[in-house]
């Protein structure tokens, strides 16, 4: 201690007599965002005076005739200001109709080719595989790589490689010894399959997680809950006519999950989903109906039922909001005349409110993990055509 009193007091003497030089850290100014340039036009003239030739070359100056990265355009919203734009633009009615379809975001996606089947799908039709190192074996494991929500796991750094989102497509791929072209001595462990499945049934419920948070902070105000409305129970009427028929009037849904123990109509041919034709429009479209008690477990079933009945409270009290009405606590009780099935929409009404074309793409993979949705073999055309409407 009485050390540190004489290097103290003389460190404060040299900083009073000005010998001690701070070091001062340089303030960074960020460069203002420049306009997007605009590309000099090409365009034929035939009056002319001179030859082309002594025009800007396109080839020499690439710089000029680069085109400029726009930002993506911003989705319509009643909050949305010219101030948090942040110079983008809004997106048109056809593209917020575009953005709403699970179909079309899937395939808008980047092109990957499969391993084994060497087919070029959309990157959401696909699983991505890695390997990892045991640290007490040294030895290298084959894994899947980027299935759970970047929130919940972080994509595993190496060399990875894809697959068809087919469980016969991973089985032939492991069997043929393929994923050792990416990296020798890569091993494949025995329960390789149901990991990957169950990573699918957590995707779903992580999508679901996400939902429920993004409703609960939402600030758009409800003003229309026939249109805006993402989540709700199937009625005693529609379920009749589906059960009947196969087909109901249900515009905007993407998708309809079942907890009832066995599918309507007897249709044993494919108990985990089948399709309910939506004629609501002139085109009649079908719709994914997805039976949870056949390819979900226990405990991913009860999760899955528990939070699409918090996000039924959610819509309640939403509801209850606009009309001015009182806000209980808790869930509301399922009502009397509907069945054990909810109903999944996205449209361009529901986009400001919430996205919920990732939980109809989640559901939408576990359709295809359990080969629903191949035609072919595993060489053949990936969607099967639809036989019960005719475009």
């Amino acid at each position: 201690m009485p050390r540190f009193i004489r290097r103290l007091a003389a460190f404060l003497r040299a900083d009073a007599a000005g010998e001690i030089k701070y070091r001062q850290r340089k303030r960074v100014i960020q460069p203002k965002k420049q306009p997007l340039k605009e590309r000099p036009p090409i365009v034929p003239n035939k009056n002319r005076r001179r030859s082309f030739l002594l025009d800007t070359n396109p080839i020499m100056n690439k710089k000029e005739y680069s085109i400029p990265r726009k930002p993506p355009p911003a989705i319509v919203s009643q909050s949305r200001t010219d101030e948090n734009l942040q110079g983008k633009r809004l997106m048109s009615p056809i593209e917020m109709d575009v953005a709403a379809s699970p179909y079309a975001r899937m395939l808008s996606g980047p092109i990957r080719t499969c391993l084994f089947t060497r087919a070029a799908l959309p990157r959401d039709l696909m699983i991505r595989f890695g390997g990892a190192v045991d640290p007490s074996t040294k030895k290298t494991y084959l894994l899947p790589n980027d299935v759970e929500h970047p929130k919940y796991a972080s994509k595993a750094p190496g060399k990875n490689f894809w697959v068809s989102c087919w469980k016969d497509a991973v089985q032939h791929t492991i069997a043929s010894g393929k994923h050792a072209m990416i990296t020798p001595n890569m091993q494949a462990h025995g329960m390789l399959i149901e990991q990957v499945e169950y990573l699918l049934q957590r995707r779903m419920v992580q999508e679901l997680e996400l939902l429920r948070d993004r409703l609960q902070t939402v600030n758009h105000r409800l003003t229309n809950p026939a249109t805006e409305c993402l989540v709700r129970e199937l009625t005693r009427e529609e379920w009749e006519s589906i059960q009947g028929n196969s087909n109901a009037s249900l515009p905007g849904v993407q998708a309809i999950i079942c907890f009832q123990e066995s599918l309507p109509g007897g249709d044993t041919s494919r108990p985990f989903c089948r399709t309910v034709v939506d004629t609501s429009n002139v085109i009649p479209r079908d719709i994914p109906l997805y039976n949870s008690g056949t390819f979900l477990s226990a405990d991913v079933r009860e999760q899955t039922l528990h939070l699409l009945n918090t996000l039924l409270g959610i819509e309640a009290r939403a509801v209850l909001r606009m009309k001015g009405e009182k806000v209980p606590k808790g869930n509301p009780k399922p009502h009397q005349d509907s069945q054990t099935a909810y109903l999944v929409r996205s449209t361009a009404h529901t986009l400001p409110r919430a996205d919920t074309v990732p939980l109809c793409i989640a559901f939408w993979r576990m359709r295809l993990w359990n080969g629903i949705g191949w035609d072919g073999g595993l060489w053949g055309a990936w969607e099967k055509k639809s036989t019960s409407a005719e475009p």
